[in-house]
């Protein structure tokens, strides 16, 4: 695999709703670096994470949003 291939990822995660693990519109595709920054994020917006608790947030569907949050 190299550095920065790209990957699938779930844009709202399956640890927040199991229920949208299949489905396509949950997924997008990124490199690499971009996954280890959105999962990131998500661990801090959502809880996500070993040890974690979820917490009662807004589910972001639009993957230009997170970005948007991401970066700000």
């Amino acid at each position: 695999m190299t550095p920065n291939s790209k990957t699938v990822d779930h844009i709202i995660p399956v640890e927040v709703d199991i229920f949208l693990k299949a489905e396509e519109n949950n997924l997008a595709t990124i490199c690499r670096s971009c996954h280890a920054l959105k999962t990131r994020w998500e661990q801090s917006y959502y809880g996500t994470g070993k040890n974690n608790q979820l917490k009662p947030v807004k589910k972001i569907k639009d993957i230009n949003t997170i970005n948007y949050f991401m970066k700000n």
